[in-house]
């Protein structure tokens, strides 16, 4: 009797863990399939949000060399004139067959069973399952009719209440993964395969192939349209242009925002060097240039201007040997507007006397 109990309870194990390698397995797949999906839309995504970004970063150097003011409507006509150009040559994402997906797993789900040439006649699965499910006489095993005869008890009311359960269990099944936010995955039509067959393992003295063929076909043609219609919702919320045009407010806003940072940066940019810059860097040179030069002058002639007496002696000895008028009337003049004002002040290297030059 132990080892009765002890041999029922090894294969119950055993058939647990199966049970939950199984599952595991199949949550494993339905969640790397649906991050896969969710990696191809959100690349789709990050490279249009790429190109239009870029867009607006070309439009932006366009008006860069711009001196003129440019108004905000001026802006945003040449940025929907961008917008326009650009989501013409985007795409949307791609539709699926879901039907043909969902009958292919279900030829897949029979192997090799003799039920492939009722199933290549299917042309469209979403014509399955639109009203009550209908057992026949087909689907009635003989010996369940002449089990039947003699019990007074319907085999196909039998049936009837079998298929209605299933369908039931499987239309929740179907509506709770048509309820989740993503796109249809094959693992969800697994699940249903997977369901009718455990619900039929628990009646297989009442189930025959064509009753598991009609019933299936019935339950996948439910599920072909629901889920083909959350495929179609999904392309609709995600599709790349909508997608953006979601964002377009924003771009623009961003444009117009940045170019007018960029312009009052760039018009600060050119006070800042008109106004400071360019004094400090003349004043620099001017205060560094003229010691230089002086100190120059001084290096090579060091006799003729070591005095302010001695260089207007020099100075006016060479307008005497040239006799030119117009040198004098240079001279002159220079004299009259620079009378009070010294251009030079420095001191020479290497002597201690300052020199002033005056004109």
């Amino acid at each position: 009797m132990m080892e009765k109990y002890k041999v029922d309870f090894t294969n119950g194990v055993k058939g647990l863990e199966s049970e939950m390698k199984a599952e595991v397995q199949k949550r494993l797949a339905a969640a790397l399939e649906m991050r896969g999906n969710k990696k191809k839309l959100a690349d789709i995504h990050r490279k249009q949000t790429a190109m239009i970004e870029c867009q607006v970063l070309q439009l932006l150097q366009n008006f860069k060399h711009r001196r003129d003011e440019v108004s905000d409507e001026e802006l945003t006509a040449e940025f929907e004139k961008m917008w326009t150009r650009k989501m013409a040559s985007i795409t949307g994402l791609k539709e699926v067959d879901v039907p043909a997906i969902i009958l292919k797993q279900l030829r897949e789900s029979f192997g090799n069973r003799k039920v492939m040439e009722d199933l290549q006649k299917i042309q469209d699965l979403t014509q399955y399952g639109q009203g009550e499910f209908q057992v026949k006489d087909k689907h009635v095993k003989l010996e369940k009719k002449i089990q039947s005869f003699f019990t007074q008890r319907s085999a196909k009311q039998e049936l009837e209440n079998i298929a209605n359960g299933i369908i039931k269990f499987c239309s929740q099944t179907i509506k709770q993964h048509a309820q989740e936010k993503c796109d249809y995955q094959s693992t969800f039509t697994k699940d249903v395969l997977m369901e009718i067959d455990e619900q039929l393992k628990n009646e297989h003295s009442y189930v025959n192939t064509k009753f598991e063929l009609d019933l299936k076909l019935h339950i996948c043609g439910i599920a072909s349209r629901t889920f083909y219609e959350m495929h179609k919702k999904f392309l609709s919320q995600q599709d790349p242009l909508k997608y953006l045009q979601r964002f377009k407010r924003k771009y623009l806003s961003d444009f117009i925002d940045l170019y007018r940072e960029k312009d009052q940066c760039h018009r600060k940019a050119q006070d800042f060097t008109q106004l400071c810059l360019k004094p400090a860097v003349a004043e620099y040179i001017d205060k560094s240039l003229g010691p230089d030069i002086v100190d120059a002058v001084l290096l090579n002639n060091p006799s003729e201007y070591s005095s302010r007496v001695l260089f207007q002696y020099t100075m006016q000895k060479e307008l005497l040997e040239k006799s030119n008028f117009d040198d004098f009337r240079k001279a002159a003049r220079c004299l009259k507007l620079n009378k009070d004002s010294s251009l030079y002040n420095c001191e020479s290297k290497g002597s201690s006397e300052s020199l002033h030059v005056q004109f």
